[in-house]
C-alpha cells in the first residue's frame, strides 16, 4: 500500500492519493538482475525470460522456461488509514485493487511529522498494522538547474533538504533507456535526506553501455516505509513524495516526430533523433 503526493514542474501538477494491492508473489519477469552495487546505489538490468509455446493469459514465463500461473491479487479486507488530513477506509474492488471513490483527496494529504497508521481487516491473511510518517514534499534544489548526465562522469542530484528529516529517506532512480530494448537503470536507496547525493561515475558509465533511448528520467522520492511478513512474503506501507528532475543526457536528442529533430535527422522507434 502507498500513500503519497506527487509534485511536478508546476504547482498545478501536485496531487495526493492512496493506492495499493497485495499479490500472492512476484512475477519472475518483474524481478530485475542486480549487475553491480556501490554504496547505496545498484545497477539493474531487466531480465528476458523465454517460453515456447508462448504463455496464455493468466500465465507468465517462469525461470525454467516454462509457463507458470501469474501471481493472483488477494483481499486483505477493509483497509483503514488514520493520520491523514482526511482519514479513509478502502474496500477491495472487483480486481482486488484498493481504491477510494470519494472526492479528490486534499493536498497535501498529510502534515509533515504526522503519525500515519494503516490497518488491514484480514481477508485472505491475518490482520496487520503498519506505520508511516507525514513527510515534506520533495522540492528541486536551488536554481532548479538541469542535471547533466554523461558517460564517465559522476551525477550529482540535489533537492531541498527538509526542516526535519524524521524517519524519511531518499530513493533516486536514473533510467536513460526507458524506450529501448532490454535496458538497465540505477537506483540509489536509503539515501540520507541531506539535499545532495552523487551517483558514482563508474556506475553511470556502465549504464551507458547498456543502451540509450529517448526521454530519459531521473526521479527523487522522499519516503518512509514499514513492512510486515504475511504468507506470500513482505507487505509494505510507504508514504512518498516524488519529483522528476529535468535532465540532459549526452548523446540523446529525444523526439516523438521527425519535426523534433535537427535538420537531416529523423525520429527513430526508440524516440531518439538520428
Amino acid at each position: 500500500d502507498e500513500a503519497g503526493g506527487g509534485t511536478g514542474s508546476t504547482p498545478a501538477a501536485a496531487f495526493a492519493g492512496v493506492r495499493g494491492r497485495v499479490c500472492g508473489g512476484g512475477g519472475p519477469g518483474n524481478i530485475p538482475k542486480e549487475v553491480s552495487k556501490t554504496g547505496e546505489c545498484r545497477l539493474y538490468s531487466a531480465r528476458t525470460l523465454f517460453c515456447s509455446p508462448s504463455c496464455v493469459p493468466g500465465e507468465t514465463c517462469g525461470e525454467s522456461g516454462k509457463c507458470i500461473p501469474y501471481p493472483k491479487t488477494h483481499s486483505v479486507g477493509a483497509v483503514t488509514i488514520t493520520g491523514l488530513n482526511n482519514p479513509l477506509t478502502m474496500n477491495p474492488s472487483g480486481s482486488i485493487f484498493y481504491y477510494t471513490n470519494s472526492s479528490p483527496r486534499p493536498h497535501p494529504g498529510f502534515d509533515a511529522g504526522a503519525d500515519l497508521v494503516l490497518k488491514t481487516g484480514g481477508g485472505d491473511y491475518q490482520p496487520v498494522t503498519l506505520l508511516g510518517q507525514g513527510i515534506e514534499p520533495v522540492v528541486a534544489g536551488a536554481g532548479g538547474a538541469k542535471v547533466l548526465v554523461e558517460s564517465g562522469k559522476a551525477v550529482t542530484v540535489t533537492w531541498k533538504a527538509p526542516a526535519s528529516t524524521g524517519a524519511a529517506r531518499i530513493h533516486i532512480e536514473l533510467n536513460i533507456n526507458q524506450h529501448g530494448g532490454t535496458g538497465g537503470w540505477i537506483t540509489c536507496d536509503d539515501v540520507p535526506d541531506t539535499g545532495s547525493y552523487t551517483i558514482p561515475a563508474a556506475m553511470v558509465t556502465a549504464l551507458y553501455k547498456m543502451g540509450l533511448s529517448g526521454f530519459p528520467g531521473l526521479t527523487v522520492t522522499r519516503r518512509t516505509a514499514d513492512s510486515a511478513t504475511i504468507a506470500p512474503g513482505c507487505m509494505q506501507f510507504t508514504v512518498v513524495s516524488s519529483l522528476e528532475l529535468d535532465i540532459s543526457v549526452s548523446g540523446i536528442t529525444s523526439c516523438t516526430k521527425d519535426g523534433d529533430c535537427p535538420t537531416g535527422q529523423t525520429c527513430q522507434k526508440d524516440l531518439t533523433c538520428k
